[in-house]
Parts: C-alpha cells; structure tokens; sequence
C-alpha cells in the first residue's frame, strides 16, 4: 500500500508553476530514496538501468528522468504514479521557465549592451 505523500496537497493542476518547482520531483522521491535499503536501491538501478548518480540528480532537480520511465519508478519507489507525472509536469514546466527567463534576460542584456 502507498503511504499519502505529503507533497500530494500542493501538487494540484490547478496551481500555478514557479520556477521554485523545478525540485518538486526530487521532493516526491527523495523521501522514497531514503527508505530503500541498498540492495532494493540497486536492484532498482539495474530495472530502470541507471547510474546511481542519475537517481541523485533526479532527487536534487538537477535532471528529470525519461517520462516512459515514470511508471517503473513509481513501482519500484512505491509512490503514487498521479502524484509522480504530478511532480514531473510541475518540475519540468517550471524548467521552461527558467530557460524562458534566462532568455529573455540574455537579448535584454544584449539589447542594452549595442
């Protein structure tokens, strides 16, 4: 049975994207993460057939996984998959705000720099 996450109450479709969501995969797995032992870890590692760093940085926000692999993960971290393609959609729309506005912010740069 899965546990009620607790980052399930603010992950609602309805709220808007901040760039500050671009960890809230990392905030929905991380919990699970820690809870493995290391031999379900690597088992888990192999099934997904990542590098341990890989699983890292998808806990910090520095990376996303592959959205095919969002059902694997949920099963094998035991967390809810409407709560994990949640957290997904939210960090990866809150990295195309970022990139949006870096872009931005570089031709504003640009433009004032001619």
């Amino acid at each position: 049975m899965t546990e009620e996450n607790p980052f399930d109450k603010n992950l609602t479709s309805e709220r808007k994207v901040t760039m500050e969501d671009d960890s809230a995969f990392g905030d929905v797995i991380r919990p699970a993460v820690f809870k493995m032992g290391r031999k379900a870890m690597r088992q888990a590692m192999e099934e997904l057939e990542v590098h341990p760093t890989t699983i890292s940085n998808w806990q910090t926000g520095v990376a996303l996984p592959d959205v095919e692999k969002l059902p694997s993960i949920a099963r094998l971290f035991d967390i809810d998959l409407v709560t994990l393609q949640e957290a997904y959609r939210l960090a990866h729309q809150a990295r195309e705000l970022k990139k949006k506005a870096k872009s931005s912010l570089t031709r504003t740069i640009r433009s004032r720099n001619k």
